[in-house]
């Protein structure tokens, strides 16, 4: 998203790297799991596509809505500016940090409403493909 990319913009001119570098680990760890997923979804393996759904899920929570806030972001607003006191775009970092994890909550509601479809028997796909795997413009 466009608040990543700022974050990780602002932490790298800012000799700031350590922020930006672990954001973008978290982030692609879990992404890595999904389109792990996605493969299983389309070679018709729904058991396989569902233990690694749950291994995303797992690491969806873990990583960005408990990992993130009470490591990065504690450290990033609170312990860095105590130790190596304010760096220029301070302000704007840390409001990147935040809108980030404004997003990460809201994109949760949305895995949590397509987890209770899932186990009230709907039939849960990716809206945004057609029949034949292309996606929709």
């Amino acid at each position: 998203t466009g608040a990543t990319l700022a974050l990780v913009f602002f932490s790298f001119s800012t000799r700031f790297t350590a922020v930006g570098t672990l954001i973008v680990a978290l982030h692609d760890f879990s992404d890595i799991l999904l389109e792990v997923a996605k493969q299983f979804v389309y070679r018709g393996s729904e058991f396989w596509a569902n233990v690694w759904f749950v291994l995303w899920v797992l690491s969806w929570i873990v990583l960005r809505l408990m990992y993130y806030p009470y490591f990065i972001m504690y450290g990033a607003i609170w312990v860095s500016p105590n130790k190596l006191g304010a760096y220029p775009h301070y302000a704007s970092c840390m409001v990147s940090l935040i809108t980030l994890q404004i997003l990460h909550i809201v994109w949760s509601v949305m895995i949590a409403k397509m987890i209770i479809r899932m186990f009230t028997g709907e039939k849960v796909r990716d809206t945004r493909e057609d029949k034949d795997g292309k996606k929709k413009k």
